[in-house]
């Protein structure tokens, strides 16, 4: 977890971990919190944040899924 105390090696070194996993697994979950801490750290308002959480809520409806909502081209 990141830290608004986090020096600059130990943000690199998160960053370098995430890097890794993402190269081994193909993937990677970063918690919500954890990447609002380094988005912040990269320069991100709060209300910058606000925003990108509220995206999700004017995602269109997925037609071949009912419950779920997208803005990427997965329709057949």
């Amino acid at each position: 977890m990141i830290s608004s105390q986090q020096s600059e090696a130990e943000i690199e070194r998160q960053l370098r971990d995430l890097k890794k996993r993402y190269v081994s697994d193909r993937y990677i979950f970063v918690p919500g919190a954890e990447m609002a801490e380094l988005l912040q750290h990269f320069g991100a308002r709060p209300e910058d944040l606000q925003e990108l959480q509220a995206s999700g809520e004017r995602l269109d409806t997925d037609p071949t899924l009912s419950f779920r909502r997208s803005r990427s081209s997965r329709y057949c």
